[in-house]
């Protein structure tokens, strides 16, 4: 970090450049908290070949590169992308690494959401070919995908703590006024009838309103199962373990996103990837109250979202098998080098407006209106509407 005695060094031109680039980050970080509609992804890249080799070596980690030669690209993947699971940061990764010879299916226009989310995921609804790469917000369907996909396709998704993930939901889709966009706020609303209610209470109110005749429910209550294909209104245990058990059949690798790091280095191995790929960092996070929950709410909470927890507890504990088949000693080392890469590296922050994003996303408050929005999907568009409605993702109810 400069010193004070080092920045009188400079001359007048380098001072005003620090300047320059402090008031840069300071409008960036304004820009963050007054909206949230735009994502600002750090993107860390090398600038050449040669630096990643010198630092590779200066960590001794010359053992870790030879993967690169050892293995082959894996060319199919499918990458499911939860939200608020820090989801687009890995997304950016298998985006890279999908740039060059392989072929990605585009996503959406007008929707940020495909395969007619929230229903599982319908390659009627999909642009038609054969697509080495499908990356982006969907609904996880197991059987679907190996219909159309090659069997050796990897299947890669990304989870996270249930508290933090409910904590991070609300405060993503708590109301924003009158002004906001029209069922960004569902089912908070819904659940809270208007009032401004914190975190902890809401979980009191939604524990016992919340189900499938309520729009966007499953955004609070087993969002991160409902993604990955899930029934969020399971009870049971035993078909709870027994769900969770034949999604884990069906998936290749489950990051964790308090475990990010360690995640990308199984990532690079599970794909065969370089370190450029993962040389990169989290997305900026929006910035909230973390509150906990007393014996009560704990108790609602745990009924409210039974499968998350379960589907946490599962694969947390997968996840380090995984990491133990690795070796916790070159994970250590691996994640030491990823590391070094961050900090040598030149750093970038983009301002870019999620496709599909923004207030007219839900604006619809007729299927007429809804059909409209969808006109990317072309002469298909009233049955994508049709299929949001039949799962939980209208704006309005029908007359």
């Amino acid at each position: 970090m400069t010193s004070y005695g080092d920045l009188m060094k400079l001359n007048k031109w380098g001072v005003m450049g620090v300047l320059l680039m402090l008031v840069t980050l300071l409008v960036f970080a304004v820009n963050e908290r007054v909206n949230d509609k735009f994502v600002y992804d750090t993107i860390i890249t090398a600038t050449t070949n040669d630096e990643i080799d010198k630092i590779l070596t200066t960590n001794q980690s010359e053992a870790s590169t030879t993967q690169a030669v050892t293995c082959e690209k894996w060319r199919h993947v499918v990458y499911i992308k939860t939200h608020k699971t820090g989801s687009t940061t890995a997304q950016k990764a298998i985006s890279r690494f999908g740039t060059k010879g392989f072929k990605t299916m585009p996503r959406p226009r007008c929707t940020p959401f495909g395969g007619g989310y929230p229903g599982r995921f319908n390659f009627d609804f999909t642009p038609s070919g054969n697509f080495d790469v499908i990356d982006g917000h969907f609904r996880y369907d197991p059987v679907e995908f190996q219909r159309h996909m090659p069997e050796d396709t990897k299947y890669v998704t990304i989870i996270r703590e249930p508290w933090r993930h409910f904590q991070s939901s609300f405060n993503f889709y708590k109301p924003q006024g009158k002004n906001g966009p029209q069922c960004h706020d569902s089912p908070i609303n819904y659940v809270t009838k208007g009032r401004d209610v914190d975190v902890r209470t809401f979980v009191t109110i939604a524990e016992k309103e919340l189900g499938p005749h309520v729009a966007w429910y499953f955004r609070f209550k087993n969002y991160q199962g409902h993604d990955l294909g899930l029934d969020p209104m399971m009870r049971d245990d035993v078909i709870i373990n027994r769900e969770i058990r034949k999604l884990d059949d069906n998936l290749d690798l489950v990051m964790i996103m308090e475990y990010m790091d360690e995640s990308f280095i199984l990532l690079k191995r599970e794909l065969c990837m370089d370190w450029k790929h993962i040389n990169l960092s989290g997305r900026n996070g929006r910035k909230y109250e973390k509150t906990a929950l007393d014996a009560n709410q704990q108790e609602a909470f745990d009924r409210l979202e039974k499968v998350d927890i379960a589907l946490y507890k599962h694969f947390n504990a997968t996840f380090w098998k995984k990491v133990d088949a690795y070796g916790r000693q070159q994970m250590t080392q691996d994640v030491a080098t990823l590391r070094s890469l961050r900090k040598s590296q030149k750093i970038k922050t983009s301002r870019q407006k999620e496709p599909g994003y923004g207030p007219r996303q839900y604006r619809p408050t007729t299927k007429l209106e809804l059909t409209a929005r969808l006109k990317c999907f072309g002469a298909k568009a009233s049955k994508v509407a049709d299929y949001m409605l039949k799962n939980a993702g209208g704006c309005y109810e029908e007359a």
